[in-house]
């Protein structure tokens, strides 16, 4: 079942189902030495979909059903007595507008040695919520009244809560320069 901050269509589980084993096929490649890099372009997303819904109570799941890319690192670092690879670290570097909050959730909700979660996003504490400008007009009336929240998904992001995770929000306009320095500098 689908959960209810999420509008799906009759295609969206299977979708979602088929992203999973997109990134656990990509994860065994790389492992595996068949491949260096692998790209999987799969729908829906799924960095906001956390442990419970609203992860980091964020306002929604953003679309989100299953997290592809906390399901292919905890693949990666299960034992592989339990089915898993066996990895003893993961890395997961998230670079979006939003701050991943339900990869956070599921990997770093507490410091867990075997997971290093980095997330390059738009947003920071120095940021007070979304400027619509003259679009406010044309936007829903809970997207404007919550526009000072922050970013979507919310004020979550700005910190780094322990040694297991690395946010780099860079502010409300987020360039190639600032990505690229963050990158080289920071990760």
């Amino acid at each position: 079942m689908l959960p209810m901050a999420v509008v799906g269509s009759r295609g969206t589980w299977t979708a979602a189902l088929s992203a999973v084993g997109a990134a656990l096929q990509a994860t065994d490649m790389i492992v595996s030495g068949e491949c260096l890099n692998v790209f999987c372009p799969t729908r829906p997303p799924g960095h906001h979909a956390g442990r419970d819904l609203h992860p980091m109570k964020a306002v929604s799941n953003g679309f989100c059903v299953l997290n592809t890319v906390a399901c292919a690192a905890l693949y990666a670092a299960t034992p592989l007595s339990e089915g898993g690879l066996g990895l003893s670290r993961v890395c997961v570097i998230d670079i979006d507008v939003h701050h991943g909050n339900g990869t956070q959730d599921i990997l770093c909700s507490t410091f867990d040695p075997r997971f290093l979660y980095v997330s390059v996003h738009a947003g920071g504490p120095m940021i007070n919520g979304v400027d619509f400008g003259d679009d406010a007009k044309d936007m829903p009336h809970h997207l404007v009244s919550n526009a000072k929240k922050g970013i979507f998904p919310g004020r979550c992001g700005d910190t780094s809560p322990h040694d297991g995770v690395l946010n780099i929000p860079l502010g409300g306009r987020v360039t190639a320069h600032a990505l690229g320095t963050a990158l080289v500098t920071r990760v």
